[in-house]
């Protein structure tokens, strides 16, 4: 039994994210169908390359980012993820964001 589920998450999602190598991809914004577009971009493309990723959709903004780092394994090579401002701000941890213009441009390349 946990006293802080919140708190038990976050050093799930740690653990899990340190031992899976992955690059965390987290999409932010006001517009949910935009981001649900990104995401499914994103996922479409590293499928094709054969990438192992994990992608959460459509669950609580606020816990969408943590839920997807805690679902990594060591083979998951990319995270894909709607996040609140609050989950990366206060995530700080979870430091090898990578920007959506650095993904576009590694398949455009």
């Amino acid at each position: 039994m946990v006293q802080d589920t919140y708190d038990a998450l976050n050093k799930l999602a740690l653990t899990s994210y340190d031992t899976s190598n992955a690059t965390l991809i987290a999409t932010v914004g006001m517009n949910n169908k935009g981001i649900y577009m990104i995401n499914a971009l994103f996922e479409e493309l590293l499928l094709k390359n054969k990438n192992q990723i994990v992608i959460k959709k459509k669950e609580l903004v606020s816990l969408n980012m943590l839920i997807a780092l805690a679902s990594a394994s060591e083979h998951t090579e990319y995270i894909i993820s709607n996040a609140s401002n609050r989950a990366l701000i206060s995530n700080k941890q979870h430091s090898n964001l990578i920007s959506i213009f650095q993904i576009l441009l590694l398949f455009l390349l």
